[in-house]
């Protein structure tokens, strides 16, 4: 089996599929990783004060995700389709570390009912999920965590909210599912999986 990884990875020595599938490493504030994220995040949170930036590095999880984008890179490659968008989740009262340290990272099979149906949500303002950030425990109650993630959003069909959605619908034109769901709340776009791995 090939493994794939980031070029920007580092301190990857310790990682394996058969036993540590997951590290984190500590951003550097002044590396241009840091800035695009600390830029990111300003547009809608000026006032925001940022601790520490870790990059989440998941074996298992990127090279699953790395697979299902070779699939949609294949499925649009004559086509000028975004199929990769940065997008900010909150985990609310569940510690960021219980998705990290999975071979799923998001899994579906815990996504409880949104306004577009069961799925797992990502929003483009860092000020919307900043609103369901995970909150340390106490005396550090006051800091917030929340995730910075690529998504595999594809070509997505634009809806209203919609609970009773599972999955994206089929395009008209081309016979094929959405490969994601995208609406507005909050004053904030939203993108909506449906699948693992994405």
């Amino acid at each position: 089996m090939i493994t794939v990884h980031p070029e920007s990875w580092s301190d990857i020595d310790s990682l394996s599929f058969k036993t540590s599938i997951y590290n984190t490493v500590c951003i550097d504030f002044s590396s241009e990783e840091a800035k695009q994220i600390k830029q990111k995040m300003a547009k809608t949170m000026v006032s925001l004060q940022i601790f520490q930036i870790e990059r989440v590095q998941n074996l298992v999880a990127y090279n699953k995700y790395y697979k299902e984008k070779e699939l949609l890179q294949h499925k649009y490659d004559d086509e000028d389709i975004l199929i990769e968008k940065m997008l900010f989740h909150g985990t609310r009262q569940t510690d960021p570390v219980l998705l990290i340290d999975t071979e799923e990272g998001f899994d579906m099979r815990f996504s409880s009912s949104g306004m577009w149906g069961p799925g797992i949500y990502f929003a483009e303002d860092a000020s919307y999920s900043h609103k369901y950030s995970h909150s340390l425990a106490a005396p550090h109650n006051e800091v917030k965590q929340m995730l910075l993630s690529k998504v595999l959003t594809g070509k997505q069909f634009n809806s209203v909210p919609n609970r009773n959605l599972k999955m994206p619908p089929i395009n008209e034109e081309t016979k094929q599912r959405y490969d994601s769901v995208t609406g507005n709340t909050g004053n904030s776009n939203v993108s909506i999986v449906y699948d693992n791995g994405r």
